[in-house]
C-alpha cells in the first residue's frame, strides 16, 4: 500500500436500508416464481456429504440461475434504497465459485466488477427453502452492506450496526476445525490471549492463500493479515476477518509500508521468543482488540520519550510507518516519527485561563500561582515555573535576565500544543539549576509568543531541581491549549500573491517576507524558509546549494497546491537541521510551475547546536499547505 494512502478506511453499515426495510416491508423484485425453480439444482455445487476441507479450488464460471437471481434481487434493492451509493447497472460482473462456504454444507460464489465485490453463500438444500447470505463491499468508499435474500427474491434483513474494525498486519496462524464442525477454519491470533476468529478471503486468490496456510508448521506457520473484521456474525468467535491481503512469514515480496496515523496504545517491555524475533518494546493498541506491534524511532528525542513511556501504563498516540515481515516483535516494526500524549492525568488539577492572550493550562494544587502583566509563575517551594507571554507586535522582554553559572546539557523533548519542545538542563556541580524549554529561545505560536523556564531560586549551593518536579513541570506544559476564541491559524495572517507566475500563499504576520526574481524568503529571526519558483521551461537553478551533514529521513507528507508531497528532514545527532519539501534536488511540479521549498536554521555558529523548533516547522507546514495556483 502506498504510504500516502490513508490506512484507515471508514467502513459503515448503510442504516438507511434498515429504515426502508422496516418502513416498507420486504421488497420484491423481478425473480422467477419459486415454483419454476424447484428443479433448478446448481450442478456446480457438490451433492455428496461435505467435509471440513474444501473440495474445489476457485473457478470462474457462470453462476446458477437461483444464485444469480438472489444477487440481482440484492442489487435491485440497493439501487432502490441507496440510489447513487449502490453499484451502477452497467457493471460487467465476473462470477467465481469458491467451493464450500465457511459453513459446512454450504456453497459460496463471489461476483466482482471494478471496485465492487459481492460474496454470497447459501446452504445446500431444496432451492425453494434457500436463504442466501450476501455481503456487498465497495473498496473505493469502504461501504459494506450485509443482508439476506430468500428464494422468492425478498430481502429479509440487513445488518443493523457497524461492528467493523480495520485490521493492519494482524499476526496469526490458520487452522482447520475438527471434522463435523460448523466452520472449516479459523485464525488463531498472536499472542494467544487475543483468541480465535473466523476468516474468509475477499477475493478467490486470497481465499486460496488462506487455504494453503491451514495447519502449517514452522517455518511458514504464521502470516500477517490485512482486512476488515466484522463481529456478531456466524463464524468462529462470532467474528469474521474479511482478508484483503496477507503475507506469510519468510522470503518473498514486501508490501509498501502502511501509514500509522494517530494510533493509541501503551508500551511494555514484554519480549516473546516465538513467533517473530528481536525488539525490546511492544506497542499494544487500546480498545477491544489489543494487537501488539514492535516499535522504535530513528529520532533520538522520540526514542527517549518511548523509553520514558515503557511500562508506565500511560496511553499515547503515534504516527509513522509500519513494515511487516521484519525481525521485531510479532514480525512488525512501527518507525515512529511523531508522538503525542493521549491525555494527561489531570484529575483534581486546577485550570488557569488567560482570556486576553487566549491560552490555558492545568496545574496541581501543590503548586501556587501568581501572575503579572506578561508573566505567570507557578511555585513549588524554591522551584518556580516561569511562563512569559506576549503578542508578536508587543516589544516586551519575557525571557528575563540573568542565569546561574553552569553547563548546558541537551535533554529530551516534551509534547507541547501541536508539536514537540526541546529542553536543556543548566547543570552545576551535578545539580540541575534550571530547565530551559525551547533551549531558552522564545516559542512562536502564531499570535502568541512564549518564554518558559523552570528555575530553582534557592541560594544554597546544594539546592537543585529534582526529577519529580521536572516531570511535573513537563506534565503541566503538556496540558497547554489555546482557548476557544484563539485563532491558531493566526488572525493576522497575510497573503502573498505572485500575479506574474500565478500562485499565492498565506503566512503569519510575525514572519518577514523579502523577495528577488525567482526567490521568496520568509524569516523568523535566523530561521529561513526559502521558496524558489520557475516555469518548467525556464533554465533557472532553484536549489539546493548544498546539503549539510546528517541523514535524510521521511517525516510525513503535506498538501501542496492540491497534491501530497513528502516532507524530508535532515537529521544530525538526533536534531532536525533542515526540512525539505520533496527530496533535495527534486523540484515540486504545480501546473506549469516548479518549486523548491526549504526550511533551515542559521541561528548558531556551531552546527551541532542547530535545531529547528517544532512550532516553527508546524507554521511552515501550514504555509506550504496554503499554496494555491491562480488562473
Amino acid at each position: 500500500m502506498n504510504t500516502k494512502l490513508k490506512l484507515f478506511i471508514n467502513l459503515f453499515w448503510l442504516l438507511a436500508v434498515v429504515v426502508l426495510a422496516t418502513a416498507c416491508g420486504a421488497i420484491e423484485v423481478g425473480i422467477e416464481p419459486a415454483a419454476q425453480l424447484t428443479s433448478e439444482i446448481p450442478v456446480e455445487i457438490p451433492t455428496t456429504q461435505p467435509t471440513n476441507q474444501p473440495t474445489d479450488q476457485p473457478t470462474t464460471e457462470p453462476a446458477p440461475e437461483p444464485v444469480q437471481n438472489a444477487v440481482d434481487a440484492a442489487l435491485s434493492y440497493l439501487r432502490q434504497t441507496l440510489n447513487d451509493a449502490a453499484p451502477p447497472e452497467n457493471l460487467d460482473w465476473t462470477a467465481t465459485y469458491t467451493g464450500e462456504s465457511d459453513r459446512v454444507g454450504a456453497g459460496k460464489y463471489q461476483f466482482s466488477a471494478d471496485n465492487w465485490l459481492i460474496t454470497i453463500d447459501y446452504p445446500i438444500v431444496n432451492p425453494v427453502d434457500t436463504i442466501y447470505s450476501i455481503i456487498v463491499t465497495d473498496s473505493g468508499s469502504g461501504a459494506v452492506w450485509q443482508g439476506q435474500v430468500d428464494a422468492a427474491g425478498q430481502v429479509l434483513g440487513v445488518a443493523e450496526e457497524d461492528g467493523s474494525v480495520t485490521a493492519v498486519a494482524w499476526y496469526g496462524s490458520v487452522h482447520s476445525t475438527d471434522a463435523g464442525a460448523q466452520y472449516d477454519d479459523y485464525l488463531a491470533l498472536w499472542p494467544e490471549s487475543l483468541g480465535q476468529i473466523g476468516l474468509a478471503g475477499a477475493t478467490p486468490d486470497v481465499e486460496s492463500q488462506i487455504v494453503s496456510l491451514r495447519d502449517k508448521e514452522m517455518p511458514g506457520k504464521y502470516a500477517h493479515f490485512w482486512g476488515t473484521l466484522h463481529c456478531d456474525v456466524p463464524d468462529v468467535g462470532n467474528c469474521q476477518l474479511l482478508v484483503e491481503r496477507l503475507r506469510p512469514d519468510g522470503p518473498g515480496d514486501f508490501f509498501d509500508p502502511d501509514l500509522v496515523d494517530g494510533w493509541e496504545g501503551t508500551l511494555t517491555s514484554i519480549v516473546r521468543d516465538e513467533p517473530g524475533s528481536g525488539g525490546d518494546d511492544v506497542f499494544t493498541l487500546t480498545g477491544d482488540w489489543p494487537i501488539e506491534y514492535g516499535i522504535g524511532s530513528l529520532d533520538a528525542s522520540i526514542q527517549a520519550q518511548l523509553d520514558a513511556l515503557r511500562d508506565s501504563g500511560t496511553p499515547f498516540r503515534i504516527w509513522g510507518q509500519l513494515t511487516a515481515g521484519v525481525p521485531d516483535a510479532g514480525g512488525v516494526n512501527i518507525a515512529v516519527n511523531r508522538i503525542e500524549a493521549a491525555g494527561a492525568v489531570t484529575e483534581g488539577w486546577q485550570r488557569y485561563d488567560n482570556a486576553a492572550y487566549d491560552f490555558f493550562f492545568r496545574y496541581p494544587a501543590t503548586w501556587t500561582l501568581a501572575e503579572s502583566e506578561h508573566l505567570v509563575t507557578l511555585n513549588q517551594g524554591t522551584t518556580s515555573l516561569l511562563i512569559g507571554f506576549r503578542h508578536p507586535d508587543e516589544a516586551v522582554d519575557i525571557q528575563g535576565t540573568g542565569m546561574p553559572a553552569g553547563e548546558l546539557v541537551d535533554s529530551y523533548q516534551i509534547l507541547f500544543l501541536d508539536g514537540r519542545l526541546p529542553r536543556q538542563l543548566l547543570v552545576q556541580d551535578n545539580l540541575v539549576k534550571e530547565v530551559l524549554y525551547n533551549n531558552g529561545a522564545e516559542i512562536m505560536q502564531n499570535d502568541l509568543v512564549l518564554a518558559i523556564r523552570l528555575s530553582n531560586l534557592a541560594s544554597s549551593a546544594i539546592a537543585g531541581i529534582d526529577e519529580a518536579l521536572q516531570n511535573e513541570a513537563d506534565q503541566i506544559l503538556g496540558t497547554f491549549g489555546r482557548s476557544e476564541g484563539a485563532n491558531p491559524g493566526n488572525s493576522t495572517a497575510l497573503t502573498y500573491a505572485n500575479d506574474a507566475y500565478g500562485f499565492s500563499f498565506t503566512y503569519p504576520a510575525h514572519w518577514t517576507l523579502s523577495e528577488e526574481p525567482h526567490f521568496i524568503e520568509l524569516s523568523q529571526g535566523d530561521v529561513k524558509f526559502i521558496i524558489g519558483y520557475r516555469r518548467s521551461d525556464e533554465n533557472v537553478i532553484l536549489g539546493p546549494g548544498g546539503v549539510g551533514a546528517g541523514e535524510l529521513e521521511l517525516a510525513g507528507v503535506v498538501n501542496f497546491a492540491g497534491e501530497e508531497v513528502e516532507r524530508v528532514a535532515l537529521v544530525y545527532e538526533g536534531k532536525v537541521k533542515a526540512v525539505y519539501y520533496g527530496y533535495p534536488g527534486q523540484y515540486l511540479p504545480a501546473g506549469e510551475l516548479e518549486f523548491f521549498l526549504n526550511l533551515t536554521d542559521l541561528s548558531r555558529d556551531d552546527y551541532s547546536d542547530v535545531e529547528l523548533a517544532t512550532n516553527l516547522q508546524t507554521e511552515v507546514d501550514a504555509i506550504v499547505t496554503s499554496f494555491s495556483l491562480v488562473n
